[in-house]
């Protein structure tokens, strides 16, 4: 009964990690229930392997740990980090689609009106009496087959106040760069400002360009105003990319050249400082517009 209860879990572990098909996850759902009934049948020979009090001892820890967990990544990152934006990754490979990849495959399909009724055909079946008494309706494509060409990273782009796209320009830069992901801006004065402020200064010392990524420009502006920060770069991105990076709200990142060197939550920022110290200084850049 031990073993099945394992299956379980690791079926439901495995359709976490990889996406499935519908037919696929049809039959896991058939293999599943076929589990579900073998435990059904045999319940009665199920035996606790502890007594009553250790198993709500491990209840009660049990749901202390997974509260405690919850807090912990969405306050100082995940301890497991699945997510594109991980330590070594570059954020240009990952926007690329994966080598060998599948594109999606579509048919171009016709919708015509004959008698009152709505005729839809791919262009190689064409009905064998198309004549003018069809009546045009629409043109679309129609999904195929699903390919596997999505990039990791989709709609990471940096655009500045003016509207324009900088991605390229900032992640190709040469040497480091500290890069402040956030969803918003709620105060002017968070209790991570004074760690930020002291990396922003100490990066500024050695060249290092410092960026502020934010789906809110709007918020982030009045903070850069608020802190005397009016020469820090603000470049709007897409929501559901910033939210995807900064797991944590926020996330500083340690890039080089578009590779992900290290990153910290808004939590810990102060760990972030004397690996900064450590960093050589750099030849003087261009700062972007």
């Amino acid at each position: 009964m031990l073993c099945c209860r394992a299956k379980l879990k690791n079926v439901a572990a495995l359709e976490t990690a990889s996406p499935l098909q519908a037919m696929g996850s049809f039959i896991k759902d058939l293999f599943l229930l076929l589990l579900i009934i073998i435990l059904f049948f045999y319940r009665k020979e199920i035996v606790p392997s502890f007594t009553a009090r250790a198993s709500q001892l491990i209840l009660a820890l049990t749901v202390v740990l997974s509260f405690y967990i919850q807090w912990y990544v969405l306050r100082y990152l995940p301890l497991i980090d699945c997510l594109p934006f991980k330590k070594g990754a570059n954020i240009f490979e990952k926007m690329k689609a994966p080598a060998g990849a599948i594109q999606d495959s579509t048919v171009m399909n016709f919708v015509y009106e004959k008698n009152k009724q709505t005729l839809e055909f791919t262009a190689d079946k064409f009905p064998a009496d198309f004549d003018s008494s069809y009546t045009f309706v629409k043109r679309y494509d129609k999904l195929d087959r699903k390919g596997n060409a999505e990039p990791e990273i989709k709609d990471f782009s940096l655009f500045s106040e003016s509207g324009t796209d900088t991605t390229m320009q900032v992640l190709s830069k040469p040497g480091y760069q500290l890069m402040l992901i956030s969803r918003s801006f709620e105060k002017s004065n968070p209790n991570w400002n004074k760690y930020f402020i002291l990396l922003y200064s100490l990066a500024k010392s050695k060249g290092i360009p410092v960026y502020i990524v934010t789906s809110n420009r709007t918020e982030a502006m009045i903070y850069v105003t608020d802190n005397a920060l009016s020469q820090l770069p603000v470049y709007g991105c897409d929501a559901t990319a910033v939210k995807t990076a900064a797991r944590a709200d926020p996330t500083l990142y340690l890039l080089k050249k578009g590779t992900i060197l290290n990153k910290w939550s808004y939590a810990n920022l102060e760990l972030a400082v004397p690996l900064l110290a450590e960093l050589p200084v750099q030849p003087s850049q261009i700062t972007t517009p």
